[in-house]
């Protein structure tokens, strides 16, 4: 289905009773798709979920309400996993309770550690409770090899300058990382797009500045690829280098990408940059201007 010998295939859970009658009787209608429905709780499915998934690369989006999931199930059945997912984190509401001791227990099975809360005491302060917990999470799922590559993006509220929800992917690839980054700053572009109509909307005022303007100044300031991002970027990437002489450039941009947004364009123009002011070196074939994924980086 789709582009030649790709295969989608969907694997619904459901919970509600009601729901699930509703959504297999759906899947019943859709006899042109490869549905399978699930009742209950994703985890509690997932060795029928993975007998399902056993041939080539999967892709799993997994949507939990708030941080309601048992990890360490989920963690092994992403460890045997042939592809790539994409986690739902729940920023708002895990910010709003982490800190509360009535939650401790929830908060251990999300975070496969019941002895979770040391930790998070013990992370800076500056942090907040969401940042402490996406760490720990992120920290959890690498000792559990699920994944090589975390990289998030905030997903804002539609009306306000907000973060609800975090998406996170879990990828082995450099690759994945990339495309990851090219497809935030697109989501970017459609949130500011949005929240400006939403509140012309609102005021019945058109804003003295169209929206392509607004966009611009908004990307500039926080976006993929911004001023402050390339300057952490560039400071991350000269770090790395002296730290690990001779490293390929693929791996090289795969960590900063992670942890940073930007593009692999703008790690192209900083290493050149860079380069050109002899602070690192690298060779180039002929009439190659960027570092090639085998490129090896010194520092100068």
């Amino acid at each position: 289905m789709g582009r030649a010998g790709l295969r989608v295939r969907y694997r619904f859970c459901e919970r509600n009773p009601e729901s699930f009658v509703k959504l297999r009787q759906f899947a019943a209608e859709r006899q042109e798709f490869d549905i399978q429905v699930f009742q209950g709780p994703f985890e509690d499915n997932i060795d029928e979920i993975a007998a399902t998934c056993r041939d080539g690369f999967t892709f799993i989006f997994i949507d939990p309400t708030g941080w309601n999931i048992e990890s360490e199930k989920v963690f092994s059945f992403l460890k045997d996993l042939n592809g790539e997912f994409l986690f739902n984190f729940m920023a708002e509401e895990i910010n709003r309770y982490a800190g509360w001791e009535g939650v401790s227990e929830s908060v251990g099975r999300f975070l496969a550690d019941p002895a979770w809360k040391q930790e998070f005491i013990d992370l800076p302060n500056d942090r907040s409770n969401e940042g402490k917990i996406l760490y720990l999470l992120k920290k959890k799922m690498k000792e559990a090899i699920v994944a090589t590559y975390l990289p998030e993006m905030g997903i804002f509220r539609p009306r306000e300058r907000r973060v609800k929800m975090r998406l996170l992917l879990g990828t082995h690839h450099v690759l994945g990382v990339e495309v990851f980054r090219m497809v935030q700053k697109k989501v970017e572009t459609e949130a500011v797009s949005t929240r400006q109509s939403i509140a012309v909307e609102q005021s019945g005022q058109p804003f003295l500045f169209p929206n392509s303007q607004l966009i611009e100044i908004e990307a500039k300031r926080d976006g993929v690829g911004c001023p402050t991002h390339i300057e952490r970027a560039t400071e991350m990437l000269r770090r790395i280098v002296s730290q690990a002489p001779g490293i390929e450039f693929e791996k090289l941009t795969g960590m900063v990408m992670e942890l940073i947004p930007v593009r692999t364009t703008d790690l192209n123009k900083i290493a050149v940059a860079l380069r050109r002011a002899a602070r690192l070196e690298f060779d180039l074939p002929p009439r190659k201007r960027t570092p090639l994924p085998a490129t090896r980086i010194f520092p100068a």
